[in-house]
Protein backbone atom coordinates (compact mmCIF):
# COMPACT_ATOMS: atom_id res chain seq x y z
CA UNK A 1 0.00 0.00 0.00
CA UNK A 2 1.21 3.49 -1.03
CA UNK A 3 2.43 5.84 2.16
CA UNK A 4 0.49 8.79 1.41
CA UNK A 5 2.31 10.92 3.57
CA UNK A 6 5.47 10.03 1.44
CA UNK A 7 6.66 13.12 -0.73
CA UNK A 8 5.64 13.53 -3.92
CA UNK A 9 8.49 13.56 -6.94
CA UNK A 10 8.99 16.88 -7.98
CA UNK A 11 8.45 17.24 -11.69
CA UNK A 12 11.09 17.15 -13.76
CA UNK A 13 11.91 20.80 -15.95
CA UNK A 14 10.30 20.51 -19.18
CA UNK A 15 13.69 22.33 -20.62
CA UNK A 16 17.41 21.67 -19.66
CA UNK A 17 20.26 22.73 -21.48
CA UNK A 18 23.81 22.23 -19.93
CA UNK A 19 26.74 23.78 -21.65
CA UNK A 20 30.21 23.84 -21.41
CA UNK A 21 32.59 26.73 -22.76
CA UNK A 22 36.61 26.19 -23.29
CA UNK A 23 39.06 28.50 -24.87
CA UNK A 24 42.67 28.61 -25.07
CA UNK A 25 44.59 31.88 -27.28
CA UNK A 26 48.55 31.56 -27.75
CA UNK A 27 50.28 34.61 -27.61
CA UNK A 28 50.81 34.49 -31.62
CA UNK A 29 46.83 34.75 -32.06
CA UNK A 30 46.10 31.21 -32.48
CA UNK A 31 43.05 30.49 -30.59
CA UNK A 32 41.05 27.24 -29.87
CA UNK A 33 37.49 27.61 -28.14
CA UNK A 34 35.26 24.36 -27.42
CA UNK A 35 31.75 23.64 -26.89
CA UNK A 36 30.00 20.59 -24.90
CA UNK A 37 26.55 20.49 -24.60
CA UNK A 38 23.67 18.73 -23.53
CA UNK A 39 19.61 19.61 -24.89
CA UNK A 40 16.52 18.04 -22.53
CA UNK A 41 13.36 19.46 -23.88
CA UNK A 42 9.79 18.06 -24.91
CA UNK A 43 11.20 14.26 -24.39
CA UNK A 44 13.70 14.72 -26.94
CA UNK A 45 17.88 14.49 -25.99
CA UNK A 46 20.31 15.98 -28.34
CA UNK A 47 24.44 16.36 -27.49
CA UNK A 48 26.27 18.92 -29.14
CA UNK A 49 29.93 19.67 -29.89
CA UNK A 50 32.27 21.81 -31.60
CA UNK A 51 35.20 23.50 -32.43
CA UNK A 52 37.05 26.96 -33.44
CA UNK A 53 40.34 26.81 -34.72
CA UNK A 54 41.66 30.32 -35.68
CA UNK A 55 45.40 29.67 -37.12
CA UNK A 56 48.31 32.69 -36.44
CA UNK A 57 47.08 33.79 -39.75
CA UNK A 58 43.36 33.83 -39.02
CA UNK A 59 42.26 31.35 -40.99
CA UNK A 60 39.14 29.58 -39.41
CA UNK A 61 38.64 26.02 -39.23
CA UNK A 62 35.38 24.76 -37.37
CA UNK A 63 33.90 21.19 -36.80
CA UNK A 64 30.75 20.17 -35.52
CA UNK A 65 29.81 16.74 -34.32
CA UNK A 66 26.27 15.34 -32.64
CA UNK A 67 27.93 12.16 -31.01
CA UNK A 68 26.65 11.54 -27.23
CA UNK A 69 30.35 11.68 -25.67
CA UNK A 70 31.57 12.22 -22.44
CA UNK A 71 32.04 15.90 -21.28
CA UNK A 72 34.98 17.57 -19.75
CA UNK A 73 36.18 16.32 -16.38
CA UNK A 74 37.34 18.03 -13.68
CA UNK A 75 39.78 16.22 -10.87
CA UNK A 76 40.56 19.28 -8.25
CA UNK A 77 41.90 22.23 -10.61
CA UNK A 78 42.51 20.84 -13.81
CA UNK A 79 39.73 20.81 -16.64
CA UNK A 80 40.59 17.89 -19.33
CA UNK A 81 38.68 17.51 -22.56
CA UNK A 82 38.77 15.01 -25.08
CA UNK A 83 36.82 14.07 -28.07
CA UNK A 84 37.68 11.80 -30.70
CA UNK A 85 35.15 13.03 -33.16
CA UNK A 86 36.72 16.45 -33.13
CA UNK A 87 40.41 15.22 -32.85
CA UNK A 88 40.45 17.34 -29.40
CA UNK A 89 42.27 16.29 -26.44
CA UNK A 90 42.65 19.47 -23.99
CA UNK A 91 44.21 20.14 -20.64
CA UNK A 92 43.65 23.52 -18.60
CA UNK A 93 44.97 24.11 -14.70
CA UNK A 94 43.68 26.71 -12.97
CA UNK A 95 45.54 29.92 -11.77
CA UNK A 96 42.60 31.81 -10.48
CA UNK A 97 39.95 30.11 -8.10
CA UNK A 98 36.15 29.00 -9.69
CA UNK A 99 33.50 31.73 -9.59
CA UNK A 100 29.89 30.47 -8.68
CA UNK A 101 26.73 32.43 -9.78
CA UNK A 102 23.02 32.05 -10.15
CA UNK A 103 22.18 34.42 -12.75
CA UNK A 104 18.19 34.04 -13.05
CA UNK A 105 16.42 32.42 -10.14
CA UNK A 106 12.29 32.46 -10.78
CA UNK A 107 9.73 29.59 -10.35
CA UNK A 108 10.36 29.12 -14.31
CA UNK A 109 13.19 28.11 -13.99
CA UNK A 110 17.29 29.35 -13.55
CA UNK A 111 20.17 30.08 -14.68
CA UNK A 112 23.20 28.61 -13.29
CA UNK A 113 26.35 29.79 -14.27
CA UNK A 114 30.07 28.20 -12.76
CA UNK A 115 33.46 29.59 -14.24
CA UNK A 116 35.53 26.93 -13.37
CA UNK A 117 38.56 28.59 -14.42
CA UNK A 118 38.71 32.24 -15.14
CA UNK A 119 42.39 31.84 -15.74
CA UNK A 120 44.20 28.76 -16.68
CA UNK A 121 47.41 27.49 -18.52
CA UNK A 122 46.47 25.65 -21.03
CA UNK A 123 47.32 23.14 -24.02
CA UNK A 124 44.83 21.77 -26.25
CA UNK A 125 45.32 19.62 -29.69
CA UNK A 126 42.96 20.01 -32.60
CA UNK A 127 41.99 19.85 -35.78
CA UNK A 128 44.64 18.47 -38.46
CA UNK A 129 47.27 18.07 -35.28
CA UNK A 130 47.17 21.63 -34.35
CA UNK A 131 48.63 22.44 -30.94
CA UNK A 132 47.64 25.17 -29.13
CA UNK A 133 49.37 26.47 -26.06
CA UNK A 134 48.58 29.70 -23.75
CA UNK A 135 46.14 30.57 -21.80
CA UNK A 136 43.02 29.71 -21.01
CA UNK A 137 39.55 30.06 -19.75
CA UNK A 138 36.58 27.36 -18.95
CA UNK A 139 32.96 27.60 -17.75
CA UNK A 140 29.70 25.51 -17.94
CA UNK A 141 25.95 26.77 -17.60
CA UNK A 142 22.88 25.02 -16.85
CA UNK A 143 19.56 26.11 -17.88
CA UNK A 144 16.31 25.30 -17.17
CA UNK A 145 14.48 28.13 -18.35
CA UNK A 146 14.29 28.50 -22.12
CA UNK A 147 16.45 30.88 -24.12
CA UNK A 148 13.62 33.00 -25.65
CA UNK A 149 12.24 33.43 -22.28
CA UNK A 150 14.88 35.25 -20.46
CA UNK A 151 14.17 38.66 -19.90
CA UNK A 152 17.15 39.45 -21.88
CA UNK A 153 17.28 41.54 -25.47
CA UNK A 154 20.91 41.19 -25.37
CA UNK A 155 24.02 39.71 -23.81
CA UNK A 156 27.72 40.98 -23.55
CA UNK A 157 29.65 38.76 -22.19
CA UNK A 158 33.63 38.03 -22.22
CA UNK A 159 36.95 37.72 -21.03
CA UNK A 160 40.04 39.21 -20.51
CA UNK A 161 43.57 36.71 -19.71
CA UNK A 162 46.86 38.18 -19.14
CA UNK A 163 49.55 36.41 -16.87
CA UNK A 164 49.15 39.38 -14.60
CA UNK A 165 45.10 39.17 -14.53
CA UNK A 166 41.61 38.06 -15.51
CA UNK A 167 39.01 40.13 -15.96
CA UNK A 168 35.51 38.14 -17.09
CA UNK A 169 31.94 40.33 -17.66
CA UNK A 170 28.97 39.50 -18.43
CA UNK A 171 26.08 42.24 -18.80
CA UNK A 172 21.93 41.46 -19.60
CA UNK A 173 20.13 44.20 -21.10
CA UNK A 174 16.63 43.83 -21.73
CA UNK A 175 13.24 44.18 -18.68
CA UNK A 176 15.63 42.87 -16.05
CA UNK A 177 18.87 44.56 -17.03
CA UNK A 178 22.29 42.79 -14.82
CA UNK A 179 25.69 43.09 -14.67
CA UNK A 180 28.59 40.54 -13.26
CA UNK A 181 32.00 41.71 -13.46
CA UNK A 182 35.04 39.41 -11.69
CA UNK A 183 38.68 40.71 -11.35
CA UNK A 184 41.06 37.57 -10.43
CA UNK A 185 37.83 35.58 -9.29
CA UNK A 186 36.30 38.26 -7.28
CA UNK A 187 33.48 40.37 -7.72
CA UNK A 188 33.46 43.96 -8.31
CA UNK A 189 31.00 46.64 -8.55
CA UNK A 190 30.40 49.92 -10.10
CA UNK A 191 31.41 48.75 -13.57
CA UNK A 192 30.39 49.46 -17.08
CA UNK A 193 30.07 47.08 -20.38
CA UNK A 194 30.90 48.81 -23.46
CA UNK A 195 32.10 47.17 -27.19
CA UNK A 196 35.93 48.44 -26.74
CA UNK A 197 35.74 48.75 -22.96
CA UNK A 198 35.09 47.74 -19.46
CA UNK A 199 35.55 50.32 -16.97
CA UNK A 200 34.96 50.21 -13.08
CA UNK A 201 36.64 52.07 -9.97
CA UNK A 202 38.92 49.29 -9.86
CA UNK A 203 40.51 48.75 -13.55
CA UNK A 204 39.56 49.54 -16.95
CA UNK A 205 40.47 47.44 -19.83
CA UNK A 206 40.48 48.92 -23.34
CA UNK A 207 39.86 46.52 -26.23
CA UNK A 208 42.27 47.54 -29.31
CA UNK A 209 42.78 45.18 -33.16
CA UNK A 210 39.84 42.91 -33.33
CA UNK A 211 39.28 39.89 -35.43
CA UNK A 212 35.72 38.41 -36.00
CA UNK A 213 35.44 34.79 -34.90
CA UNK A 214 32.09 34.29 -36.33
CA UNK A 215 28.99 36.73 -37.13
CA UNK A 216 25.22 35.94 -38.00
CA UNK A 217 22.07 34.66 -36.86
CA UNK A 218 23.11 31.66 -34.59
CA UNK A 219 21.36 29.22 -37.11
CA UNK A 220 24.06 29.60 -39.30
CA UNK A 221 26.93 29.99 -36.93
CA UNK A 222 27.29 28.26 -33.13
CA UNK A 223 24.37 25.96 -34.43
CA UNK A 224 24.79 25.79 -37.88
CA UNK A 225 24.89 21.77 -39.07
CA UNK A 226 22.38 20.93 -35.73
CA UNK A 227 19.18 20.77 -37.35
CA UNK A 228 17.64 18.47 -34.36
CA UNK A 229 18.05 21.71 -32.24
CA UNK A 230 16.45 23.77 -34.39
CA UNK A 231 13.78 21.80 -35.14
CA UNK A 232 13.17 21.62 -31.41
CA UNK A 233 12.97 25.54 -30.87
CA UNK A 234 9.88 27.65 -31.52
CA UNK A 235 10.31 29.68 -34.50
CA UNK A 236 10.49 32.89 -31.94
CA UNK A 237 13.22 31.51 -30.52
CA UNK A 238 15.71 31.44 -33.25
CA UNK A 239 16.17 34.64 -34.32
CA UNK A 240 18.65 35.18 -32.33
CA UNK A 241 22.03 36.49 -33.75
CA UNK A 242 25.84 36.56 -32.18
CA UNK A 243 29.25 38.26 -33.16
CA UNK A 244 32.01 37.07 -31.36
CA UNK A 245 35.76 38.51 -31.50
CA UNK A 246 39.15 37.50 -30.62
CA UNK A 247 40.73 40.96 -29.51
CA UNK A 248 44.04 42.65 -28.12
CA UNK A 249 43.32 44.55 -24.59
CA UNK A 250 44.92 46.14 -21.86
CA UNK A 251 44.19 46.35 -18.21
CA UNK A 252 45.31 48.82 -15.93
CA UNK A 253 44.61 48.64 -12.23
CA UNK A 254 45.29 51.36 -9.99
CA UNK A 255 48.84 52.98 -10.11
CA UNK A 256 50.08 50.03 -11.59
CA UNK A 257 51.07 49.30 -15.37
CA UNK A 258 49.12 47.87 -18.36
CA UNK A 259 48.84 43.96 -18.36
CA UNK A 260 48.67 43.06 -21.88
CA UNK A 261 46.67 40.27 -22.96
CA UNK A 262 44.18 38.34 -25.35
CA UNK A 263 39.90 38.89 -25.05
CA UNK A 264 37.35 37.01 -26.07
CA UNK A 265 34.26 38.54 -26.26
CA UNK A 266 30.82 38.47 -27.85
CA UNK A 267 27.21 40.07 -28.27
CA UNK A 268 24.24 38.10 -28.75
CA UNK A 269 21.19 39.34 -29.63
CA UNK A 270 17.64 37.64 -28.96
CA UNK A 271 15.78 39.57 -30.94
CA UNK A 272 16.99 39.25 -34.17
CA UNK A 273 19.25 42.02 -35.84
CA UNK A 274 23.24 41.92 -36.41
CA UNK A 275 25.38 42.96 -33.53
CA UNK A 276 27.43 45.29 -33.68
Amino acid sequence: MANKDAPKPRPRPGFVLSKWYLDCVAEDGTAFIGYHAALAYRGARVHYASTLLRGAGGDILNAVSLRNTAPPSVEGSTVRWSHGALGVVGVWDALVPSIEETLLGTAGGTVRWRCEQPLAEATVRAGRGTTVSGLGYTERLELTVPPWRLPIEELRWGHFLAAEAALVWIDWRGTQPATWVFLNGSAVSGFEVGDACVAGPDAELTLGHSTVLREGPLTSTALAGVGAITRLIPARGLPASECKWLSRGELRRGGTGAAAGWAVNEVVRLGGGHPR
